[in-house]
């Protein structure tokens, strides 16, 4: 079983390649292939880069967590239907 040390450190690196992912493949498809100016690397390329590394996590985490330990969010509708 792993320490708590180590999963910290596991969730750390994989945040990490997922960010990087993330903003290689913007400053690939806006800078290098796309008609972005590199001056507009600060703001619009690491928003890019930024937003799809989230939603990527994101993803990660709807898909492989189980229902049991999903977040109830109060006031929430259900999603069972009514008979």
């Amino acid at each position: 079983m792993m320490s708590d040390n180590d999963q910290k450190s596991s969730a750390a690196s994989i945040i990490t390649i997922v960010m990087v992912f993330g903003l290689a493949y913007a400053i690939t498809r806006y800078h290098l292939v796309g008609p972005v100016p590199w001056k507009d690397f600060p703001m619009f390329i690491l928003n890019k880069g930024i937003s799809l590394s989230a939603f990527i996590l994101l993803a990660c985490i709807a898909g492989f967590c189980p229902r049991k330990c999903r977040l109830q969010i109060p006031g929430a509708r259900s999603t069972k239907m009514a008979p």
